[in-house]
């Protein structure tokens, strides 16, 4: 295979992998053929060249913003806790909060929570912020 063929091939194998990546990501329906995932737990993602920052948040917040399911799960963790704490006297508003608490925790385990931290220290300096850049 001479260089120019390789290019092409390259070039062309890229375009499907971006063909998939869109139509997976819901935006665009695939003409024919199907995205088929290597392996059951792998996440697949998107980022349009055009998207909207919001001028309030830090990069390391518009990062997070990209982690819609785990910020959901450490908001509620975070909520549930809050009114936790405050409790002294229902203690059957307490054990449900408990069992939820519970839930929410397990589901934090299940999405990796922890390490949604670790990928954005990482993935910064990759895209070309230095970590000064991540609280704004």
């Amino acid at each position: 295979m001479n260089a120019q063929n390789k290019w092409l091939y390259d070039n062309q194998e890229s375009k499907l992998i971006e063909r998939a990546c869109i139509s997976y990501a819901g935006l665009e329906e695939l003409d024919s053929g199907n995205v088929v995932k290597a392996k059951n737990n792998m996440k697949v993602a998107f980022l349009s060249q055009e998207f909207e920052v919001l001028s309030t948040r830090t990069v390391k917040e518009e990062f997070l913003s990209a982690f819609n399911e785990e910020m959901e799960v450490a908001e509620r963790l975070e909520k549930v806790q809050k009114a936790i704490e405050k409790l002294v006297d229902d203690l059957e508003l307490m054990g449900r909060l408990l069992d939820e608490f519970d839930l929410l925790q397990r589901r934090a385990q299940a999405v990796d929570l922890d390490e949604v931290d670790v990928k954005i220290t990482k993935l910064m300096p990759e895209l070309g912020f230095a970590p000064e850049d991540a609280e704004g």
